[in-house]
């Protein structure tokens, strides 16, 4: 009986045996059977392909099989094929029947992303001796993503050596750059370097210079304790501290204050009228935190010399009026009194 010599499929004749040849004969076919399919399926120690449905386990990302028969142990290479009922939303995995769940990863080892299977897709696995591999099927847009990460970290130019550099592009090929020394920041002429925070700020330090009467640049705003002290050269005052502590009232009996810089000097002014042995007292429109003095004067031409003395509080002034023979006498002042408000 002619038996074939061939280790693969293509090469059995599906015509042999012939109806003629001894049953005796037989065996020989059945140990090219077997050869063939110990070359064929070389490398597969239990199960080569299990066709399974799927049930969710207990959760989204645990998938349950069934298949018949059902295996009664794992095989390394064994590939399984399912239509998925649910999406999974994290690392997931895989139980066949009653064995093991099995931990059902990416095809370099890596946990599953959030809907790498969907709902109604088709997932291609192989249990690799450990865990089960995705090896096709599932969410194409998520392979698709893992494929185009491999592609661009092949296209990455070598990393080690290259500690806090950055990747730059020239549009055609990427390469790693060093930032921009303080040197460089300062002098501002390279072109093709980056600059952190800390050498942005050098730059602008050494280009920005403090202002004085012949260079450009730029000026504090100072205190108002050193609008006050009136020493320094090199801060800039604002209106606003400029005109602390000014205050006016252009009113018949009124006031002025200079700003606090110009030592808070007040004037008040009023015109009372007096009465004859007696003193008229009149109420500062603002009072004094220091009264120093007061001047007055007749409000029209007397008949007689005038002489009128004041006595000052904080709040209020006490005007006397006399004639030369020291009568007190009822007329109108001008009077303005001075001192600290």
């Amino acid at each position: 009986m002619a038996v074939e010599n061939t280790t693969n499929i293509a090469g059995l004749d599906d015509t042999l045996p012939t109806g003629t040849d001894t049953k005796s004969e037989g065996d020989n076919h059945l140990r090219l059977l077997k050869t063939v399919l110990k070359h064929v399926f070389a490398g597969f120690p239990g199960e080569v392909l299990l066709a399974a449905t799927e049930a969710q386990g207990t959760t989204v990302n645990d998938y349950v099989l069934t298949v018949a028969p059902a295996p009664t142990t794992y095989a390394a290479n064994t590939v399984v094929v399912f239509r998925a009922n649910h999406a999974n939303t994290g690392g997931a995995t895989l139980k066949i029947g009653a064995l093991a769940a099995k931990v059902l990863v990416n095809p370099e080892g890596t946990p599953l992303r959030a809907n790498a299977i969907t709902a109604t897709t088709w997932v291609l696995a192989i249990y690799d001796g450990t865990n089960f591999r995705l090896m096709g099927g599932g969410n194409s847009q998520a392979i698709y993503d893992y494929a185009n990460q491999l592609a661009f970290q092949a296209a990455l130019p070598e990393q080690a050596g290259h500690a806090d550099n950055v990747l730059m592009t020239d549009g055609t090929a990427a390469s790693w750059v060093e930032y921009a020394s303080q040197t460089e920041a300062e002098d501002g002429l390279v072109t093709n370097k980056p600059m952190s925070p800390l050498r942005v700020l050098d730059a602008i330090k050494y280009r920005v210079v403090q202002a004085t009467e012949l260079i450009k640049g730029i000026l504090a705003v100072a205190t108002q304790a050193q609008t006050e002290a009136g020493t320094s050269d090199d801060v800039a005052v604002t209106p606003l501290k400029l005109r602390s502590g000014f205050s006016i009232n252009l009113a018949p009996n009124g006031h002025m204050k200079l700003p606090s810089w110009l030592g808070d000097f007040q004037v008040c002014w009023g015109t009372p009228s007096t009465a004859v042995g007696g003193g008229v007292a009149v109420s500062f429109s603002r009072a004094f935190t220091v009264p120093l003095g007061a001047v007055a004067t007749a409000a029209a031409a007397a008949v007689t010399p005038v002489s009128v003395v004041a006595t000052l509080s904080a709040t209020t002034g006490t005007f006397y009026a006399s004639n030369q023979s020291g009568g007190g006498i009822s007329i109108s002042l001008y009077y303005l009194a001075f001192g600290k408000g």
